[in-house]
This record gives C-alpha cells, sequence and structure tokens, in this order.
C-alpha cells in the first residue's frame, strides 16, 4: 500500500509502493535510526517514509535494510529519465560496510539491475550504463549485508538529479481504448500488469472499423501479476462466432489473419484507489521469414 510523503519535493522520491522484510535483520521491519532524538535512537521502528523526500535541516533519520530486505519507492510528479552524466543517487549513512543492489523498473513489476551501491557515502548511477531506455517509475533498494552493530544498509534517500527528472506518467481512468492493425504479418500483444496491492477483473472488448463488438474477454490481475492478450487470436475468434461482422475482409499475407483495423476498450475499476494499479501497453510484432521468431516492431503505453 503506498505511503505518501509527508513533504513531496521535487527530485526525490515521494511514495513507497512497496515493502519487504527478510527477517534476517534483529528486529521484524521497518526499523532504523532517528537522528536528533534523545539518544541518538537506532534499532527502533520507524515510519517508511523517512526514505521519502529530502533530509531537511541536517536531519538524516534512516531505514535498515538488512540482508534480502528491500524497499521499492516511486514518483508521484516526475519519472527518471537518461539525462546527460549520472542520474539518481542512493545516500546511504551508515559506518558498517553494508551495500546494496539498486534496481530500476518503466511499469513497478519487471525491475533491472543498475547496480551494487556502496557503504557510507551517496552512490551515483547512470542509466546509460545498462542502456535504460524507458523512464523510471520505481526504484528498489536490496540490502545484502549484516554487518556491524545496526545490520543492514542505511537507506536515507533516492534523489534524481535536475536534467534526469521527466514528465510524471499520464494517469487514465476507465474505460480506455487503443487502436490495434494486423496489416504487413503483424501480430499484437496486450499485455496487462497489476502494480498495486490488490486483484482486480479488467474486460478485454474488441470492436471492428463500424464500430461493433466482435469479441469480449475478461481476466483477474492478481497482484504484480501479467496477463498477454493475443489481439490476433481474439479478432480471429469473433470472426468465426460471427462472420457477418468481417464480411470482405481477406488474409492478404497468408499468416491466418485477416488484414484489418479495430478498437479496443479496456474497462477496470471506476473509483481511483491506491491499493490498484493497472500498467500495460500494446505491442506489435512481425514474424521473421523463418517464422519461428519475431522481430520487435513497436509499442504504445
Amino acid at each position: 500500500m503506498p505511503h505518501p510523503a509527508e513533504a513531496q519535493t521535487r527530485g526525490y522520491a515521494d511514495v513507497v509502493l512497496e515493502f519487504h522484510d527478510s527477517g534476517t535483520g534483529p528486529r521484524p521491519g521497518p526499523y532504523g535510526r532517528l537522528r536528533n532524538t534523545p539518544n541518538d535512537q537506532f534499532a527502533v521502528d520507524v515510519s517508511l517514509s523517512v526514505v521519502l523526500g529530502s533530509d531537511e535541516g541536517g536531519r538524516v533519520d534512516c531505514l535498515w535494510l538488512p540482508r534480502g530486505s528491500y524497499v521499492t519507492v516511486g514518483f508521484t510528479d516526475e519519472t527518471v529519465i537518461d539525462g546527460p552524466g549520472d542520474d539518481i543517487f542512493i545516500s546511504e549513512v551508515g559506518a558498517a560496510a553494508d551495500s546494496a543492489e539498486i534496481y530500476v523498473s518503466s511499469n513497478n513489476a519487471d525491475f533491472v539491475l543498475l547496480g551494487r551501491a556502496d557503504p557510507g557515502t551517496t552512490s551515483r548511477f547512470d542509466l546509460e550504463d545498462i542502456n535504460f531506455r524507458s523512464p523510471v517509475t520505481a526504484v528498489r533498494v536490496v540490502g545484502l549485508d549484516l554487518g556491524g552493530a545496526s545490520p543492514g544498509y542505511d537507506l536515507a534517500h533516492v534523489r534524481v538529479l535536475p536534467d534526469s527528472i521527466g514528465r510524471p506518467v499520464e494517469v487514465l481512468r476507465s474505460p480506455i481504448h487503443t487502436k490495434f492493425n494486423t496489416f504487413l504479418g503483424t501480430s499484437s500483444f496486450l499485455e496487462l500488469t497489476s502494480a498495486g496491492s490488490e486483484s482486480f477483473p479488467v474486460k478485454i472488448l474488441l470492436f471492428n472499423l463500424e464500430g461493433r463488438k466482435l469479441n469480449e474477454r475478461t481476466i483477474r490481475l492478481d497482484h504484480l501479476a501479467e496477463i498477454d492478450t493475443d489481439i490476433n487470436a481474439m479478432l480471429m475468434e469473433g470472426c468465426r462466432a460471427n462472420p457477418n461482422l468481417c464480411n470482405g475482409l481477406r488474409d492478404v499475407d497468408g499468416n491466418s489473419v485477416y488484414d484489418t483495423y479495430g478498437l479496443i476498450r479496456l474497462e477496470f475499476f471506476e473509483e481511483q484507489d491506491e491499493n490498484k494499479t493497472l500498467l500495460g501497453r500494446l505491442s506489435t510484432y512481425r514474424k521473421q521469414p523463418n517464422l519461428e521468431s519475431y522481430d520487435f516492431a513497436f509499442a504504445r503505453e
């Protein structure tokens, strides 16, 4: 469940998307250190919001991430893009030799290793090093060690450099529509992912050029699950069931799929819910001459 930041600051992570406690630490998490308090408290219960925003006034609280524990943070009013030089700063305030692995994602579900954060410093990362071109919407920090009197990577904040701040991801409400195209032997796949903490159904409806419904199906997306729907197969299934809706269509390319355009409609949860997040894109591929593999053509997210 997302935890909104108390003070949202541009250029810093401002929402916690997920926290996982591996159980390897000295106590159940989340725990960490609260500075500028009586006795400079450490190994105490902390709010996950300690890793959000900037450290105003020199007050640096932190979340400890022992081996296998991780926190995933996001950005509500921006994304991270590959700008000139380094893009992401990860701040660690511990004195022990605890490090962490840093992962990035453009859909809050599939994460790619960006690099390793060093102990006791601010580690810098360049998205160009891993050729990551999509806007980053989530950063995951995974603890690797159990060193020192306070076992775990001491995460203070996640910062984005000014030249690497991108436009926020557009949020759409149900229903949404997109076009599909089966010409030139292409195959279209609707890739839907649940990035929220609750499962929910999504209805997929296919319409022909005249706006008449050809086919529909309902899928259920569980937490972090992805379901890919073959739009070409839905088209042909609808044409077989309702041949009068496909009169005049031909298979010009000889791939057993009619060449046509049409419309996809998605219906999902009507009320905005922080526990439900639908991510999706329509990817188009074309089979190679050997008919055994595909070339990626383009995608619309």
